[in-house]
């Protein structure tokens, strides 16, 4: 699996993978077809302008896992120190499971965290992938927290 950083026309395989980890998390958006056409558009949008850094593994040319990291505005920046950003869209299709593409993924989502700037990073996870987290240092917890 070759690592690379996404682009805007990878948007459209990057929000596949968003919504299908929404699906198999239990968080099924009735009308994704409505959804896809949105979500594409601000992945891209958040590539262009910085706001968003998305990471795709790739097996012969296809996009087979992909995480991305979201720098978060919120009124909260008027008291808090730092920057802060979450992981977002942590998806490896099944067929390439358990060959190191989402801690691949995740870990370049982290590491542009880390030279944005960026002070903590929040996600929120499953069971099946909070050892994933906890191995790279997030806290325990439906939200887990790493702080760089």
């Amino acid at each position: 699996m070759v690592l690379r950083a996404a682009f805007p026309p990878d948007a459209p395989a990057v929000a596949g993978a968003f919504l299908s980890m929404m699906e198999e998390a239990g968080m099924g958006i009735a009308q994704a077809h409505h959804t896809a056409p949105r979500l594409t558009a601000a992945i891209a949008r958040g590539i262009e302008d910085g706001t968003q850094a998305w990471f795709v593994c790739e097996q012969d040319g296809t996009i087979v896992a992909c995480a991305g990291a979201i720098l978060m505005a919120t009124p909260l920046d008027l008291v808090l120190d730092g920057k802060r950003a979450i992981i977002a869209g942590v998806y490896t299709h099944p067929a390439y499971r358990q060959r190191g593409g989402a801690r691949k993924a995740v870990s370049a989502a982290v590491n542009w965290c880390k030279n944005a700037g960026v002070k903590v990073v929040r996600l929120q996870t499953t069971e099946p992938a909070r050892g994933l987290y906890e191995s790279l240092g997030f806290t325990t917890g439906d939200v887990m927290t790493l702080k760089l």
